[in-house]
């Protein structure tokens, strides 16, 4: 197995504490290296902050990618049982436990995309399909559509899929889904 080379890199949290000391470890072992670090404002809670970030990532590494996401970013609140509250709880999960589900669909768009760009040429479509809120016996979600439903779309979407569709993402009914 070829050794991994990490030729970009994504650490969410390097302002201070872990994240810093892993951000400055990095920049160390790689200044020798020539590598450039590039500086980016992004809150792993807000899916605009996330949808900007990623904009930005994908302006610097273009079609190679981006091949490393550590999701370093969280907080911890010092607090008892007798003082904390929802307002803590709240900010906890939603940066310890959303932020990195936030951060790996964004990574999963651009992985998406890049696939595209670099296999496109080639003849090969790279998209990612929703299959809709399916009723399976692991739940139910919002639609209720049934699996023979979902798997028919995703079908028919398959085999209308063209050039114009790479590096998209569609629903079960080939309809775009925003990133």
């Amino acid at each position: 197995m070829e050794d991994f080379k990490v030729q970009s890199m994504l650490l969410t949290g390097g302002d201070r504490g872990i994240g810093l000391g892993l951000a400055l470890k990095e920049m160390s072992h790689r200044k020798s290296k020539g590598c450039t670090l590039v500086v980016l404002q992004l809150d792993v809670t807000d899916p605009e902050s996330i949808k900007a970030a990623a904009q930005k990532v994908e302006e610097k590494v273009g079609g190679s990618g981006l091949n490393l996401l550590i999701n370093n970013a969280a907080i911890a609140c010092n607090t008892t049982l007798e003082t904390e509250d929802a307002q803590n709880m709240a900010a906890v999960y939603a940066t310890n436990t959303i932020g990195p589900l936030l951060m790996c669909q964004a990574a999963l768009n651009m992985l998406t995309r890049c696939l595209a760009l670099r296999y496109g040429l080639c003849g090969i479509l790279s998209v990612s399909l929703h299959p809709g809120g399916v009723k399976t016996d692991l739940g139910v979600e919002q639609e209720e559509l049934s699996l023979a439903s979902s798997a028919k779309g995703m079908v028919e979407v398959l085999s209308r899929l063209s050039a114009r569709d790479n590096g998209t993402f569609l629903d079960w009914k080939g309809q775009a889904v925003p990133w």
